[in-house]
């Protein structure tokens, strides 16, 4: 039985109004989250005060160059994004190698007080943040680490989050017949985590990196914490001590440091855009 020319051409009208209907749905929320970082590229050109009687507030200026001189040449935001670069580089790759171990350990192995310890591990994430701060200060200061990377790197050996994280993932994603035909190759338990466990868990350690790079980039509280010595900033505290120096003064210099502070998330964000869409719909075809 043939199919009506009409309603042929009815169904790729139908579907072409909903493809037009989709592309202006994103098309306004790139313009709802996209015009911020737009406007902060804007005032980066400008110096303040400025006239927006005389200029139009919406078109770049012509100091953009002049500003980023200007604050690159302080020592101490350049050495600022030095420290918030290697916080968080090394934070994430600890973060990535020991709680992707720790996941496997209680997602596909078998010891005793397996649940307790995960029980333990989940109710840990419900103590506030803030609980924390005042003993991990005096552990630190114990310890004489403040002014130095240890205070972030060692305790993200064992983060909950990221353990709890990669044992869900690992959980719906490592097929037991991949670890048993391992074993039956004659690999340990060593050579089943890093030949096996990694190789297969790419997409589940670029979600746990991508949060990992992004919570400990941003963090402010804990790095001013830590770190009260000039030298030893990160940029979001820099960034707060621009903002009470300068104040109105140079909204150029400012809008020019927030313009760095979130270059590297985006680039992360973009490096492991592919294997977070890849885990996601993973998970999606098995739900």
């Amino acid at each position: 039985m043939s199919v009506p020319v009409s309603q042929i051409h009815g169904s790729k009208l139908n579907h072409l109004i909903f493809q037009i209907g989709c592309y202006a749905v994103l098309f306004l929320f790139l313009l709802f989250f996209g015009f911020p970082f737009y406007m902060m590229a804007v005032l980066a050109s400008h110096t303040a005060p400025v006239d927006w009687s005389q200029s139009n507030p919406f078109l770049f200026g012509a100091h953009f160059i002049d500003n980023a001189l200007a604050l690159f040449h302080d020592l101490i935001f350049v050495r600022a994004i030095l420290n918030s670069i290697v916080i968080a580089v090394l934070t994430t790759l600890v973060q990535i190698i020991f709680c992707t171990i720790a996941g496997y350990l209680f997602a596909k192995c078998e010891f005793k007080f397996k649940k307790l310890l995960f029980a333990l591990i989940v109710g840990s994430l419900m103590i506030p943040v803030f609980l924390k701060i005042v003993p991990l200060y005096q552990m630190m200061v114990f310890l004489r680490w403040t002014n130095t990377y240890l205070p972030f790197v060692v305790p993200a050996i064992a983060t909950p989050f990221g353990i709890f994280l990669m044992k869900q993932l690992i959980e719906t994603s490592l097929p037991n017949a991949l670890l048993e035909a391992g074993k039956m190759d004659g690999l340990n338990p060593y050579q089943i985590i890093f030949s096996i466990v990694f190789p297969v868990q790419k997409a589940s350690i670029a979600v746990l990196a991508t949060i990992s790079f992004i919570m400990t980039w941003n963090d402010y509280l804990y790095a001013f914490i830590m770190l009260p010595n000039r030298e030893s900033f990160t940029i979001p505290i820099v960034i707060q001590s621009m903002f009470n120096t300068l104040g109105g003064s140079s909204y150029g210099q400012l809008m020019i440091a927030n313009v760095v502070t979130h270059l590297p998330i985006l680039l992360v964000f973009l490096f492991a855009s592919k294997q977070i869409i890849r885990n996601i719909l993973a998970g999606s075809i098995k739900g």
